[in-house]
């Protein structure tokens, strides 16, 4: 090796003191220092207050999207200033050509494809939970949490002020973000994880203050560190939300009906740590309806939760994985037990299909030490069916569920390197006694100082006490080891559910009584490669079995892979198989008794390309084979996106698939002796309309329609054997085909006339229809549809915020 001279060694000196400036925020955190004012700079987006004038600025920020690790394109400087009651920050992004700068309006907490910039604060400093602030070119405001998981809760809303202003040399946006917006601790000196994204749509490239590193599974892990705010006080939280709402009801078959609604909705602060929200007389009749489907299952359909109370700042609830809000205001128990107990010459005149709701409250916060609290109350009144004789016109009451109280406690606490460990429970609880289900949980998670490494664990014991049965106890658990940095990443998982497990009162669990293991293996690429600006491969080993008693059940091999190119078309390959044939105890819906479903395979790809542009679509297809019954299946969709300007974006959706010679469930006898199969070729169809007009950043109109048809098509009946095979079944037995039909639309108009205040006017049209005409053709099929029974729904909605220490301030 040859010697290195003294010239040589004083320019590798100088090159590396060149270059470490750019790495060595991978090894130190960044710091920004906040600066006291006695003075409010007014938020107008013009950065010229001279009060900004002596805060140090943040600077360099560094990609991590599309080229990792390298510096911004454009300049970004950030100032941030804070008084008694306010945080206040100075953003100023410059732009090469000012004309570039994506200027799309969309509704709030939606960026699209807008230019913007991000602030995330974390107020105790422990990499948990980022409160974070967007506010886009087009001055639309977004805020939501992210989460240590990698998740963001979109549906967390503050009430805080922006004003974006382009300028010849870019862009920039002044905030005022209220101290009763977030929480912090009760200390002096102030020390807050802090960064700052920004979002620039020419190029679409991603870069932040405090360098991110993609391969962290939790994104909080970037944050930087904010400080010189000493001496400010968490100041009294409360705020009230009073609602008036007024509904036209009608459908086809019945008269006009009008009625109105009034409630109110409170925030209090009932110390620096700790939220009280409570709901009055809550009213969810706005919320976008379900996308309904016809199940042809075991299991129940899963919908996610949209109601807003239920999905802000809920986070700690979802530890352990034993509470589902939808159970809350749900179906009640016995519903469909109405139609099964009517007499001769009686009919069902009126039967809630939800449980309604008197009110719900929740405490929810964390204190210093890392101790974290969530508590979650509702009760829901009586609910009643009416039965009419039709010959007498004597009316009857059917209770299909009695009050109801829903409780739902959980405690976490933080340990060293972003490690955790909680407790919740959740309890139900129908008046009179007759009825409790109770499930206690916990859930951990320990990592190494790196944070490289985890060890996750997840446990709940359920205890169900009906006074018709004996108390059933059942519990499930499960642990995951994973290395969650770096490019190579894999997970392992053991996971058993005993098959007297239950917590569908107050959780969702589609099945019980069974085993698994799976095997992860994942390669990432985050830095551009050939064609790739990034691309990600993954291979998953599963297998499963029944718990009690021990039977293999089934295994898999899933093979993915995903990528984009530096024109930003994203696409990706998903392969698998089932190499040996299955054993499904399901199915059957009778405990004991199986059905063997055979070998097969599939595969699929998708396409995705770059939504910058005016036009751009998503497109998927693929398609699966069985070894056995020559069965098979195929799906496709296709979803082009037209945004003719900064306002008007329009998105269509369709849907297939199809499956052939299917072998399913059909129906057993009452003693379950006989259980009926059929081979069914089942084709479902869904078109989605998505139209949305943004007035200004305040204002908008949205427009989605969908229409879903699914039909089954029976051509030969099978009884299952005790081995899980079939036999042909009596020539004299059938069932019908089914076609199910569902059409909605959900048409809304917003309107945020004073901060935190709204007007929304939404229109909700429904038609749901089940029939056997399978072998009609759509147009037919969807001109019947429309003949159908419809449910119009028209309401008007004010809400108003008041703010205690806005009130306060201007009555001062």
């Amino acid at each position: 090796m040859n010697s290195i001279n003294i010239h040589n060694m004083k320019n590798i000196l100088i090159l590396i003191l060149v270059i470490l400036p750019l790495f060595t925020f991978s090894q130190i955190k960044k710091e920004l220092k906040a600066v006291r004012t006695t003075i409010k700079p007014i938020i107008d987006g013009d950065l010229s207050d001279a009060v900004w004038e002596n805060a140090p600025s943040a600077t360099n920020f560094i990609q991590f999207e599309p080229n990792l690790d390298t510096l911004c394109s454009q300049k970004t400087e950030i100032k941030i200033l804070y008084d008694n009651s306010f945080i206040y920050v100075y953003a100023k992004m410059y732009a090469t050509v000012v004309d570039n700068i994506s200027i799309q309006l969309t509704q709030r907490d939606n960026t699209g494809v807008a230019d913007f910039i991000g602030i995330s604060i974390d107020p105790f400093n422990d990499n948990k939970m980022n409160f974070a602030f967007t506010v886009t070119a087009a001055g639309v405001q977004g805020d939501m949490k992210v989460l240590e998981n990698g998740r963001f809760d979109g549906n967390w809303d503050a009430v805080w002020k922006s004003k974006v202003k382009i300028h010849d040399y870019g862009w920039a946006v002044e905030y005022q973000i209220p101290y009763s917006a977030i929480r912090f601790p009760k200390q002096d000196i102030q020390e807050w994880g802090f960064n700052v994204f920004r979002f620039i749509s020419e190029g679409r490239e991603s870069a932040a203050w405090s360098r991110v590193k993609p391969s962290d599974s939790n994104p909080n892990l970037s944050n930087g560190i904010l400080t010189g705010i000493t001496n400010v006080k968490s100041p009294i939280r409360l705020s009230l939300s009073p609602f008036l709402a007024t509904y036209a009801q009608k459908t086809t078959d019945s008269d006009m009906s009008f009625f109105m609604k009034g409630g109110l909705d409170l925030k209090y602060g009932i110390n620096e740590s700790f939220t009280l929200d409570m709901m009055l007389i809550p009213d969810f009749g706005q919320v976008q309806s379900d996308d309904q489907r016809l199940n042809l299952s075991p299991f129940e359909l899963y919908f996610a939760e949209k109601r807003a109370f239920f999905t802000e700042g809920t986070e700690l609830f979802s530890r352990a994985d034993i509470f589902y809000s939808r159970r809350i205001g749900g179906t009640p128990i016995g519903y469909y037990d109405v139609y099964d107990n009517l007499g001769e010459n009686e009919d069902v005149i009126s039967n809630p299909s939800e449980l309604r709701l008197i009110n719900a409250s929740k405490i929810t916060g964390k204190t210093p030490s890392g101790f974290s609290l969530g508590f979650l109350n509702a009760m829901s009144m009586k609910s009643v069916a009416q039965i009419e004789d039709t010959l007498t016109g004597f009316i009857r009451d059917y209770i299909t569920q009695d009050f109801t109280n829903h409780n739902v406690i959980a405690l976490e606490q933080t340990l060293k390197n972003n490690s955790y460990i909680s407790f919740i429970n959740t309890n139900y609880a129908i008046a009179g006694g007759n009825y409790m289900s109770n499930v206690t949980g916990t859930d951990f998670k320990i990592s190494n100082k790196k944070n490289t490494y985890a060890l996750y664990g997840k446990a709940a014991l359920s205890y169900i006490n009906n006074i018709d049965d004996d108390p059933i106890l059942g519990n499930y658990y499960n642990l995951k080891f994973s290395k969650t940095s770096g490019n190579f990443q894999f997970s392992l998982l053991h996971q058993t559910v005993t098959d007297t497990y239950q917590n569908n009162d107050m959780g969702y669990l589609t099945r019980n009584n069974y085993n698994m293991e799976y095997l992860t293996l994942t390669y990432n690429r985050y830095k551009p490669k050939f064609m790739f600006l990034n691309y990600s491969s993954s291979i998953m080993f599963n297998i499963s079995s029944q718990y009690k008693p021990y039977v293999f059940t089934n295994s898999s091999i899933n093979y993915s892979l995903r990528g984009t190119l530096k024109n930003h078309l994203s696409l990706g390959l998903n392969i698998g198989v089932v190499p040996v044939d299955e054993i499904d105890y399901y199915e059957t819906r009778t405990d004991g008794r199986y059905v063997i479903k055979s070998a097969r395979h599939w595969a699929g790809a998708w396409i995705s390309t770059n939504y910058n542009k005016v036009f751009a679509v998503d497109f998927n297809l693929g398609g699966w084979k069985s070894k056995m019954y020559n069965q098979d299946g195929f799906w496709a969709g296709f979803s082009p996106r037209l945004r003719i300007n900064d306002k008007i974006l329009i998105i269509y959706s369709l849907r297939t698939d199809f499956d052939n010679n299917v072998r399913g469930f059909v129906s057993k006898t009452d003693n379950s002796d006989t259980i009926y199969f059929g081979r069914r070729k089942v084709k479902n169809l869904t078109n989605t309309l998505d139209f949305n007009y943004i007035f200004n950043n305040k204002s908008s109109v949205s427009l989605r329609a969908r229409y879903f048809r699914s039909t089954v098509d029976y051509d030969k009946y099978f009884i299952l054997n005790e081995d899980g095979y079939f036999s042909d079944a009596p020539s004299d037995f059938s069932s019908d085909n089914i076609n199910f039909n569902a059409f909605n639309i959900d048409m809304a108009y917003s309107l945020e006339f004073a901060p935190g205040s709204f007007i929304s006017l939404v229109w909700k049209n429904e038609i749901y229809a089940s029939n056997s005409n399978s072998d009609d053709d759509f147009f037919i099929n969807f001109a019947n549809t429309m003949q159908e029974i419809q449910g119009n729904s028209l309401s008007l909605k004010v809400v108003y915020y008041l703010d205690y220490l806005s009130i306060k301030q201007k009555n001062k």
